[in-house]
């Protein structure tokens, strides 16, 4: 109801009865089921389909869409997502899992609990980190142990001034004089940042050349916070509920297994649960989505 009439993946869920509109998303946001049948009617109208056939194609597209990016970062890059469990968060990524897993040949996906505001509990979670840098090009046997500490006590003031409490560690960058690359090694001082570079290249490449000086490209100060610990409410155990169209996910006991096709709705995603596949309720409320 804010002015746009040209149909959307959300309508197409809408008509295929995914999404309820009698079930406020998030924010308090409204469907209004009769504008996303009619935008979806307009396609299907030109295309020649069915209503229902057209939401169909709709979700197909996006569900296409969305394994194309998903496969450039698993079987572009060598890895297998046949041996992986999908795992989809975000307010609508559940309502696709399934069907995502599937065009992937995985047999299994997990909808974490919270999913709809994963990323923001991650956010809160994770440990606040800055990481402070300073060039200095020059060998480490030609660099004096006071100036190495002069660079580093200022790199750590910087840091400091924006992480007051952070703990802080120090590395340099360092190679052999002419490498095209550099290693990160802890870096005490020069002589030390010298002797873990031959260290960690030996154990990296196999090889190391004691006998050569090293050049020290940077130096790192990285200051960390750690972040907030987050516990989650275990799930009372209790038998599974009677076969239905729609469950509610807070009511939904843990151990409880629920056969698709059907739906689950939670306050922050909708978990669409596909023919062929079985939900079960984790003890932390998270759903384990496997392919029968």
């Amino acid at each position: 109801g804010r002015g746009g009439d040209r149909a959307t993946v959300t309508d197409a869920a809408v008509v295929l009865g995914w999404l309820s509109a009698g079930r406020p998303l998030a924010s308090g946001v409204t469907l209004e089921a009769d504008r996303a049948a009619a935008a979806v009617q307009r396609v299907a109208d030109e295309a020649g389909l069915t209503r229902e056939r057209c939401a169909e194609g709709i979700v197909e597209v996006a569900t296409a869409a969305m394994v194309r990016a998903l496969r450039r970062v698993s079987v572009e890059r060598g890895i297998d997502p046949r041996r992986l469990t999908l795992v989809a968060f975000g307010g609508a990524g559940p309502l696709f899992a399934c069907r995502m897993a599937a065009a992937l040949g995985s047999a299994r996906a997990l909808i974490p609990p919270h999913a709809g505001v994963l990323s923001a509990l991650g956010l809160a979670a994770a440990p606040a980190k800055i990481e402070a840098l300073g060039s200095v090009h020059r060998a480490a046997s030609t660099l004096d142990a006071a100036d190495f500490a002069a660079v580093v006590r200022g790199l750590e003031a910087r840091v400091l001034g924006e992480l007051p409490a952070a703990a802080l560690t120090c590395h340099a960058d360092c190679r052999y004089p002419g490498q095209g690359y550099e290693l990160a090694v802890e870096a005490e001082n020069p002589a030390r940042a010298a002797d873990a570079f031959h260290t960690t290249h030996a154990e990296r490449f196999g090889h190391a050349d004691e006998t050569r000086d090293v050049e020290i490209v940077n130096v790192r100060v990285t200051g960390v916070v750690r972040g907030t610990a987050l516990s989650l409410s275990e799930r009372t155990a209790g038998p599974s509920p009677a076969a239905a169209e729609r469950y509610d996910a807070d009511a939904l006991p843990a151990g409880a297994v629920l056969a698709g096709p059907c739906t689950i709705d939670a306050g922050d995603c909708t978990v669409r649960v596909e023919d062929g596949w079985t939900a079960s309720v984790h003890p932390t409320g998270a759903l384990v989505l496997e392919r029968d």
